[in-house]
Formats: C-alpha cells, structure tokens, sequence
C-alpha cells in the first residue's frame, strides 16, 4: 500500500514522512497535522541543523569573548577578536555539516550577525514545518479521502478512517 501511495503523490513522499504520519495519526490522543509536519522537519529537515550551528557558533564565540574580557580584566595585553563576516559563517556551516569543523580560528560573531542568522534558522524551520504539514495534509487526503465537514462546516474528519476529536480540537486520529 505505501508503495502505491508514494506513487500517486510522487516522489516527495518517501516511505521515511509515510512512517511518521502513519504513527502520530495512531496514537491514542490523536495529532494535529502541524505537529506531523514539525516532527518531519526535526528529523528530515535542514532548519533543525541551523539551529544547533547557530547555537554552537554562539557558544564558541562566547568561549572567545570570555577569554578576551578575563584576560584584559588581568591587564594582560591581548588583540581583540575579529569579527567574522557573513561568508565565513557560512563556510563554517559547510565544515560542520561535514564534520570538520574544528574550532573558529579566534574569529566571533557579531550581535547584527547573530540576529540574522538566528532569524534566518527560525524563518528556514517555520517554512519547512509549513512545507512539510501541507505535503503530510495531501498524504492524508489521497490515501484516505477527502475531509468531510458537517453543514456548520466543521471538520469531521478525512474519509472513513481518519477521525477529528473534538477534545483535544483540531487532532486527527486514525480508526482501526
């Protein structure tokens, strides 16, 4: 069946986001589809590798600024840390999705670069969990049929084996 499903919607849906909506849809409390799609996105996306980059540059560059302040409060002469650009984070980026990345070279982030990458991680996760929700959404569509709504228009559910519940709103649960 997942074969045929992954051939009717083509090559986006791999058997790996099929495994992961068929198992928030089973459990007990049900799931929103935001959250199928957000799981997705921490396991298959590249906004999460971003995230931890940002954090661990940050922390780097924190080390170095540390070291910098303890050693002028020593009244030890040091030269301050330069300021690395935007292109030389990214080539950082490159060594640490390949598992070179060894150290920063005494270079620190500055506070404009920091709020733009940060903004950048945050703006790639919130797209991919939106990208990944909608293709978890026609997934469910095409495999078990369209959303049935009651004359106010509420969302009952989708065909005849996916159901909405009602508390918690907005969960979808798959019936047996």
């Amino acid at each position: 069946m997942a074969e045929t499903d992954t051939k009717a919607m083509g090559s986006k849906v791999k058997q790996a986001y099929i495994n992961i909506i068929e198992q928030r849809l089973s459990l007990n409390f049900g799931t929103t589809p935001k959250e199928i799609g957000a799981t997705i996105a921490l396991r298959h996306g590249e906004g999460e590798k971003m995230t931890a980059f940002y954090r661990d540059m940050f922390v780097m560059s924190q080390a170095v600024w540390d070291t910098f302040d303890y050693a002028r409060f020593e009244g030890r002469r040091i030269t301050e840390p330069q300021l690395m650009t935007e292109k030389e984070y990214e080539g950082f980026y490159e060594l640490y999705i390949d598992g070179r990345l060894e150290g920063i070279g005494g270079k620190v982030m500055s506070k404009e670069l920091a709020a733009t990458m940060k903004t950048k991680a945050r703006d790639i996760r919130r797209k991919e969990i939106a990208d990944f929700t909608k293709l978890s959404l026609d997934y469910i569509t095409s495999s078990y049929g369209q959303e049935n709504r009651d004359p106010a228009g509420v969302l009952k559910g989708y065909g005849d084996r996916i159901e909405a519940l009602i508390k918690p709103p907005g969960h979808l649960k798959k019936i047996w």
